[in-house]
């Protein structure tokens, strides 16, 4: 845990050092889109164990709804870095607006779809819970796009969705 904590610790590094507006300054703002989740524990385990510091950042996080608000963010130059999914860099891309991008592949997704116990008797796949309420962090976020890709993948269309 400590070699990914420092590798993220370093590519920030690099990419502080690496752009003009992030160099001229001391903080980097780093926007988040939904710090409790499990997947960004590196970045805020980094945070709270001083691996900026060490590497020489200043780091604020600051904890968005999700992944679309923090991409909103650095879009609009009140963050300096996003920490979400790659997805919303082929969103971007898509619509021919560019965002340097780096990347860390984990093992496993960071995303999963659960059933509260009151309801596990009762769904049992995803088309079971076709018409049934499901959270996700924000639209158009991963969570949101996580969510999509089952349902269309299991034969529902997204779209219909209530």
């Amino acid at each position: 845990m400590k070699t990914i904590l420092a590798k993220l610790a370093a590519t920030l590094l690099a990419l502080a050092l690496t752009s003009a507006s992030a160099s001229a300054q001391s903080q980097v703002t780093i926007a988040v889109g939904g710090g409790a989740c499990l997947c960004y524990l590196p970045m805020v385990l980094a945070k709270q164990l001083g691996e900026y510091e060490k590497a020489g950042l200043s780091v604020e996080l600051v904890d968005l709804k999700g992944g679309s608000d923090a991409l909103k963010a650095v879009l609009g130059g009140s963050a300096d870095v996003v920490s979400g999914y790659f997805d919303h860099c082929v969103n971007l891309a898509a619509k021919k607006q560019e965002l340097q991008s780096f990347v860390v592949f984990d093992r496993y997704p960071g995303e999963a779809l659960v059933v509260s116990p009151v309801h596990a008797g009762e769904i049992k796949s995803i088309k079971d819970i076709a018409g049934k309420k499901v959270g996700v962090t924000a639209p158009g976020s991963s969570t949101d796009f996580f969510l999509k890709f089952l349902l269309k993948k299991n034969g529902i269309d997204p779209q219909a969705w209530p």
